[in-house]
């Protein structure tokens, strides 16, 4: 599969999710410590190859467990996980034929759907940081 068609796939399946996404942000900024300097939502990625990742965000400032203790009920923003029945939800996997990196194409992806949802939340309190965990991505680090 090519990359553009890949992403598209990760991105309709994003999209399914933006809504609960959103309102989980909009309850982070509204509980953020005064305290709180940035927002960081950062993509993990599995590196079992299988396909599954985790988009989680989390407050900095100073005394990062006091700051993300309030939020903790809505940090996990999307997750794939593995279960009996294979990937849920059902996300594209890597096939081995790929002409790309797989981390990044998740984590360029996952970047672009964040900037969306921060779009959709207006007079954010704080700045927005979105990467990739462990430097995934090619798009990544992004301010907003």
């Amino acid at each position: 599969m090519e990359l553009v068609r890949y992403r598209e796939r990760w991105r309709a399946i994003l999209d399914e999710h933006s809504a609960g996404a959103v309102e989980k942000l909009t309850a982070i900024l509204a509980s953020a410590p005064a305290t709180a300097i940035e927002l960081i939502v950062e993509t993990s990625y599995d590196e079992d190859g299988q396909g599954s990742f985790a988009v989680w965000a989390r407050l900095e400032g100073p005394d990062s467990y006091v700051l993300n203790r309030p939020i903790d009920a809505h940090r996990e923003l999307f997750a794939v996980t593995h279960t009996e029945h294979g990937l849920e939800p059902a996300v594209p996997t890597q096939t081995g034929r790929e002409s790309f990196d797989l981390p990044d194409a998740v984590a360029d992806t996952v970047a672009d759907w964040v900037t969306s949802l921060h779009a959709r939340i207006p007079g954010s309190p704080l700045p927005w940081i979105v990467d990739g965990a462990g430097g995934i991505g090619t798009t990544t680090p992004r301010i907003l």
